[in-house]
């Protein structure tokens, strides 16, 4: 495979948008999953709600947190990818990756990656490029790299034949 960079190049998300988009959605998300807790407890009336919208704040606090699925820095070299979130850091080799898919929006630049049949914790992300410091050249590379990983994907036909 070749690649496009010689050395290191890291994209950082900008901090503000890290803040909106991260963190203050996870910690409302845990405040109301406590929320959902309190209120299954003393109201059983509103258990059902409460179990299914605790569901879904437990599902943002376990991407979040535990999964590291928003990425707050993208670090690219010749040998390998690497994903970090809140300090916990994913490193793919190119050389290792057999599977590499990116379901990808043109005009917002939202992009969800799977990495090598993402399991529990590991392999997915989601990334919005436009937050990222050279957020259109990071979002080139990764879709870039899907098609030098699959070139005889139904995708990479399409964009050859368009191109």
């Amino acid at each position: 495979m070749t690649l496009v960079y010689k050395t290191m190049k890291t994209y950082i998300c900008s901090s503000q948008e890290r803040i909106f988009q991260i963190i203050i959605p996870s910690v409302i998300s845990a405040c109301g999953l406590f929320t959902c807790i309190a209120v299954f407890f003393t109201h059983i009336e509103y258990s059902l709600p409460a179990i299914l919208i605790g569901i879904i704040c437990l599902y943002t606090i376990y991407n979040t947190f535990l999964t590291g699925s928003y990425p707050d820095k993208v670090i690219v070299t010749n040998n390998y990818i690497a994903f970090s979130c809140m300090g916990k850091i994913q490193y793919y080799k190119y050389n290792e990756i057999k599977y590499f898919k990116v379901r990808d929006s043109q005009y917002s630049k939202n992009m969800f990656l799977r990495i090598n049949r993402p399991l529990f914790g590991k392999g997915r992300f989601w990334i919005n490029t436009r937050s990222f410091h050279n957020g259109n050249d990071l979002y080139e590379y990764i879709i870039n790299l899907e098609y030098k990983i699959h070139p005889n994907s139904l995708k990479n036909i399409a964009r050859n034949k368009i191109i």
